[in-house]
């Protein structure tokens, strides 16, 4: 696979992760929950770090790295799947929304994976998608607990 090629998948690695990280800045608008805000603040710096990795790697391969999110508009849907969520006032609601969105971003980083990268962009790659791994279990274990507590 030629660098170019590697980039382009890595880019559209870069605008899943600042759309992910946009999902969690919107979170964190919609919610009361003080901790939670906290939460989702921090996921949401994590996630531009990894969108910061990705950069780089982008930049290691010979290609200019994509600034933002993705043309098609996840962030907005995502910011409209949060609204309505909390339309029924309920945390859980909004956590279940992020844990599709990170689902959708874990999808295409095991898409990427499965490209043919080279061994050291899939290093790389690997490495972040671990780290979103990390987080969609997070929000999978603050969702179980809202389930709990609104029983």
């Amino acid at each position: 696979m030629s660098g170019h090629s590697e980039a382009k998948i890595v880019n559209g690695l870069v605008a899943a992760c600042e759309d992910g990280a946009q999902a969690f800045r919107s979170a964190l608008k919609v919610v009361a929950d003080r901790d939670l805000k906290q939460v989702f603040y921090d996921l949401a710096i994590e996630r531009e770090h990894t969108a910061a990795e990705l950069r780089k790697l982008v930049h290691d391969l010979g290609d200019l790295p994509k600034e933002s999110g993705s043309a098609s508009g996840l962030a907005l849907r995502i910011y409209a799947d949060l609204k309505t969520a909390l339309s029924s006032n309920e945390e859980k609601a909004v956590l279940e929304e992020l844990e599709r969105s990170e689902d959708r971003i874990l999808g295409r980083f095991k898409a990427a994976l499965a490209s043919g990268l080279s061994a050291e962009a899939k290093d790389t790659v690997r490495a972040c998608h671990s780290e979103i791994l990390g987080s969609r279990q997070k929000i999978d274990a603050l969702r179980q607990r809202a389930a709990h507590d609104s029983s």
